[in-house]
C-alpha cells in the first residue's frame, strides 16, 4: 500500500542507518538473484577487470559497512554509485551484481559518485587503501567504468528522487526472509511504500544538478572543517594526510594483505 503521507517520510540519505540497511538489502536480493538464474555460474566466471579469480572472504555487506564508514563522502554518494550499479548491469549482464564483481564495483561506484558530487573528495590512492585493492588496479576500474558508462555520472534531481524512492520500495516490498529485520526497522523509522513519479524528459530543459544537502556524519564534517582551516589544505592530498593512518586499514585489517587476487 502506498504512503498517505509522503511528504513526512525522511529522505533515506538523511539516515545513514538506513540507507546502509537498504543497500545491504538490495546487495543481498540481487546476490541471490543471481545465484539462482540460468545465467549465475557465467556471470561469477566472467572475465572483466572487475571479476576476482574467487570471492572475497569478507562479504559484500561488510565491505559496503566499511567502505561507508571510512569514505567520508556525503550519503547522496552512496545513493548515486548503487544508480550507476544497475545502470551498468542493465548494459552488460556480465556486470550485474555477483559475488566476485560486486567489491570492486562497490569501491568503484562510490570513488567516482564522489568525485562527481562531492565538493572535498580523496584521491585514488585513498580509495584503493580503503578498498584493499592496489593503486593500479583502482586507476584501471575507474577507466573501465567510465567507459563503459560513457563518462554519464550525471542525474537529475527527478532521476536521483525516483532511485531513491525505489530503493525504498524495493526493500520495503521484498519477502527476501534475510532482509525481514529490515523492513521492520524501515517501517519503524518511518518508511513508507511511495508511488514513483513519472520521470521527466531529459531533454526538456529542466536538468539540474541535485541540490546539496547535510548528508556527511559529524565525524567526517569535522575533519574536514579542521583540514579546511589549513592555509593551502583544500586539495585531497592534504585531506589524505590526516587520514594516513586510516588508510592502511585494509591491507592491516585484512589479513595483512589485499582483499582481492
Amino acid at each position: 500500500m502506498e504512503s498517505q503521507h509522503p511528504s513526512t517520510m525522511p529522505a533515506l540519505h538523511e539516515d545513514k542507518e538506513a540507507l546502509l540497511m537498504v543497500l545491504s538489502s538490495r546487495i543481498q536480493i540481487q546476490l541471490d538473484c543471481t545465484s539462482k538464474s540460468a545465467k549465475g555460474q557465467h556471470l561469477l566466471h566472467a572475465k572483466t577487470g572487475f571479476h576476482a579469480s574467487s570471492p572475497p572472504s569478507i562479504s559484500a555487506v561488510d565491505y559496503l559497512d566499511r567502505v561507508m564508514k571510512y569514505s567520508f563522502c556525503s550519503n547522496v554518494c552512496f545513493v548515486m554509485a548503487f544508480q550507476y550499479l544497475e545502470r551498468i548491469g542493465t548494459f552488460y549482464d556480465e556486470l550485474q551484481l555477483s559475488p566476485s564483481n560486486v567489491h570492486r564495483l562497490i569501491i568503484t561506484s562510490v570513488m567516482l559518485a564522489a568525485k562527481f558530487f562531492d565538493d572535498i573528495y580523496y584521491n585514488n590512492a585513498y580509495y584503493a587503501k580503503v578498498g584493499g585493492i592496489p593503486l593500479h588496479e583502482i586507476n584501471a576500474l575507474e577507466k573501465e567504468f567510465l567507459g563503459r558508462v560513457h563518462f554519464q555520472l550525471f542525474l537529475t534531481t527527478d532521476e536521483y528522487g525516483r532511485f531513491e524512492t525505489k530503493l525504498i520500495n524495493e526493500a520495503l516490498n521484498s519477502n527476501f526472509a534475510q532482509t525481514e529485520h529490515v523492513r521492520g526497522i524501515l517501517r519503524q523509522k518511518g518508511y513508507r511504500i511511495q508511488k514513483l513519479v513519472e520521470p521527466l524528459d531529459r531533454d526538456n530543459g529542466r536538468m539540474q544538478r541535485i541540490p546539496r544537502l547535510p548528508a556527511v556524519d559529524h565525524v567526517s564534517t569535522g575533519l574536514r572543517s579542521a583540514a579546511m582551516s589549513i592555509p593551502g589544505a583544500f586539495t585531497s592530498e592534504h585531506l589524505d594526510h590526516s587520514f594516513s593512518a586510516m588508510m592502511s586499514l585494509s591491507y592491516e585489517h585484512d589479513q595483512d594483505g589485499p582483499l582481492f587476487v
